[in-house]
């Protein structure tokens, strides 16, 4: 594509979804969150200029308009009563919390800058990536101000989860597409996918933000299948489910199970008596008894006789292999190597990749040559890739800063879920979801350091300071607060 036809393109499509937030400027947050969720992310080949994507000009401009729509909120503290102490320092917690992101973003920027043009790297920085962190980096703190600002009841959360699942109805429509209709396939069908036959979607471009978008979709038709029992929210986590199976990462599948089992626990099990708690234990307890595998003398099935794509093929048949996992605790070694070089500055904003492969010296001797093997991988600068986990990739990008910013997030959305457990929810609570997606991410980025996904993270937060907020019951009043006029 012509540069001039780019950035005609790349114009067109910034102002549309401008526009589309202007529009809807009185749902922001989730409107916001649709062009974030749906705006193609494919990069420089087709839709970007001078190493940018496309997404990252529309990120930009959209948070540029999402600040504006901030700004024009006002406050009037006289509106505002608070009958409680507990509830003004929790208020004041967050905006505590909200500060301290800014400053750390801001420090970020300056690391990226200092390091920009280390002389040792392994691999050079691509221009645009920088661009692209600080974009990331403002576009997050800019998203978090406006939770805080515009969303202050459970019904405005509950509108930025419905964006959440009509984007996986898409997802399922275009796999279903690009997999069973053959003139869109032939269409969009190598945008769709990858080179190893992994689906990223048009729209996402990537297969580990697909599972995600699809995993929180999954777990919020089971929020709105307990407020309004439906039968239709029960079908769409069922193919949210489908959907992150096919992903294929044993992670992501793991992060989500295990998130839709707390879910379930949280929502449904905690509420029951103890008699039907034992029941249910005892009843699970014989059936696995009963069940017994060893007998069953399953002939060996190899998946490469019904899987044409190699790749996927691959990775079914050695779903039980662990080597990967030492692959990644080499990998991981030498990341904390680089964070202890650097420290306490950060690298910047997704950087830890390129710096792995530099001078920083050794501190580990390895001697199991599996993890040897993933550590020479990085270190001797074959391979550019992150860490393969979320904290570590964290600390290092933003260093002590990050370091500390890490322990509150985690700490303030642990104290809000504590707190809110010990007040009785009706059906439509937001409390099962909230500590629902807190294990889903929990486990996720002990294994995967990308995709940032600041959207769900940062509205996560907020919601646990709105179901801590509300275990304290009428003494806060949101009067405060007023919605932008139209």
């Amino acid at each position: 594509m012509e540069l001039e036809l780019r950035i005609l393109l790349i114009s067109v499509v910034t102002l549309g979804s401008v526009f589309f937030i202007i529009l809807f400027r009185r749902n922001a947050v989730p409107a916001f969150t649709c062009i974030w969720l749906l705006v193609p992310k494919l990069g420089t080949n087709l839709f970007g200029i001078y190493e940018i994507p496309l997404f990252s000009f529309v990120e930009m401009a959209c948070s540029l308009t999402l600040l504006v729509v901030v700004l024009g909120v006002s406050r009037n503290s006289k509106l505002l009563t608070l009958q409680s102490y507990s509830a003004r320092s929790l208020m004041q917690l967050e905006i505590f919390v909200i500060a301290f992101f800014i400053l750390v973003s801001a420090q970020q920027v300056v690391s990226s800058m200092f390091f920009l043009y280390a002389r040792d790297l392994g691999s050079p920085i691509p221009p645009g990536r920088v661009f692209v962190g600080i974009v990331k980096d403002f576009s997050s703190i800019v998203f978090l101000v406006a939770c805080y600002k515009l969303i202050f009841t459970m019904k405005q959360v509950e509108r930025c989860l419905l964006i959440f699942i009509f984007v996986l109805i898409i997802l399922a429509a275009e796999l279903a597409a690009v997999t069973w209709i053959g003139p869109v396939k032939n269409f969009i069908g190598k945008y769709s996918f990858d080179g190893f036959g992994r689906f990223n979607s048009i729209f996402i471009n990537d297969y580990n933000l697909f599972g995600l978008v699809c995993a929180v979709g999954g777990l919020s038709a089971l929020h709105f299948f307990r407020k309004n029992i439906r039968g239709v929210w029960i079908l769409l986590f069922l193919i949210a489910t489908l959907l992150v199976i096919f992903n294929l990462k044993r992670n992501m599948i793991f992060a989500y199970f295990s998130g839709a089992v707390v879910f379930w626990y949280a929502g449904y099990f905690q509420r029951w008596s103890l008699w039907k708690r034992v029941m249910l234990i005892v009843t699970m307890a014989v059936s696995i008894l009963l069940l017994n595998f060893s007998q069953l003398n399953l002939p060996g099935i190899d998946a490469r006789d019904y899987i044409e794509n190699e790749y996927i093929s691959k990775r079914v048949a050695n779903y039980a292999n662990l080597d990967s996992i030492k692959v990644r605790m080499g990998i991981q070694l030498r990341a904390f190597e680089v964070i202890v070089d650097k420290f306490p500055f950060g690298v910047g904003n997704n950087m830890l990749r390129y710096h792995m492969g530099a001078n920083s010296p050794q501190i580990f001797k390895i001697s199991d040559s599996v993890v040897l093997d993933g550590y020479n991988r990085v270190a001797n600068g074959n391979v550019v890739t992150e860490a393969h986990n979320g904290y570590m990739e964290f600390i290092a990008s933003y260093g002590l800063l990050g370091f500390f910013a890490l322990l509150l997030l985690i700490s303030t959305i642990a104290r809000n879920l504590l707190k809110a457990r010990f007040t009785l929810h009706s059906q439509d609570s937001l409390y099962p979801l909230g500590l629902s997606i807190s294990v889903l991410f929990g486990i996720y980025y002990l294994f995967l350091g990308y995709p940032q996904f600041y959207l769900v993270v940062f509205l996560l937060l907020h919601l646990s300071f709105l179901l801590a907020r509300e275990s304290y019951g009428k003494n806060l009043t949101w009067s405060n607060r007023l919605i932008p006029s139209s």
